[in-house]
């Protein structure tokens, strides 16, 4: 038998040996997903409320905030788990304070049915910009949080979402010499339950 004949049988032996080595691993279909959370609360976990305090008269910074963001990302699926990534703005809404927020997340949804996945999320929120709102000058600075929880989907390249979400951040606060605020910081820990929209691409 030739040099040759003796290669091509072993190659033949090993390909037979091993069909799955002649198959080319399929691409990753990446999808670009849009994600649009008009109806997002976050309710103040329970805790004493901040109060401003001039020189005339007080009050009470309410525990409830609205959270309206828009996400945009990449995201695969990976045998029934579904992962992304994702970044977005936002406004952080209170009677009196107004913040842009800049996040970014991770998630990864399991399928539960066809139409319908379930999974964890978490991500980082960036408070690049406060405005006091209320009564008085109050400067606020700008920090990160923490927002994580469980995601849900339902539909499939349109589909309905909601997640809930414990929120851990907080903002300080310098009321200058006129004002005083009751606590150095605004606590905007809480519960976040989010509703909105997801569109893949």
């Amino acid at each position: 038998m030739s040099k040759n004949t003796m290669i091509l049988a072993i190659a033949v032996a090993i390909s037979s040996a091993f069909p799955a080595a002649r198959a080319v691993e399929p691409r990753l279909k990446i999808d670009t997903i849009v994600n649009a959370l008009p109806g997002s609360i976050v309710l103040g976990l329970p805790a004493e409320p901040l109060t401003v305090i001039g020189p005339e008269s007080s009050y009470t910074v309410s525990r409830i905030s609205s959270f309206p963001h828009a996400t945009i990302g990449v995201g695969t699926q990976l045998d029934n788990i579904y992962v992304d990534a994702s970044a977005g703005l936002g406004l952080f809404l209170n009677s009196s304070f107004t913040s842009i927020v800049l996040s970014m997340n991770i998630s990864a949804d399991f399928a539960v049915r066809r139409a319908l996945t379930i999974g964890p999320h978490a991500g980082l929120l960036w408070f690049v910009y406060t405005n006091w709102d209320g009564t008085g000058y109050v400067d606020v600075r700008g920090t990160l949080g923490l927002m994580a929880g469980v995601h849900m989907t339902m539909g499939e390249r349109i589909a309905y979402e909601m997640s809930i979400d414990i929120v851990a951040a907080s903002l300080g606060l310098d009321p200058g010499t006129s004002w005083a605020t009751s606590e150095s910081q605004l606590d905007l820990s809480g519960l976040a339950i989010q509703f909105g929209l997801q569109r893949k691409f």
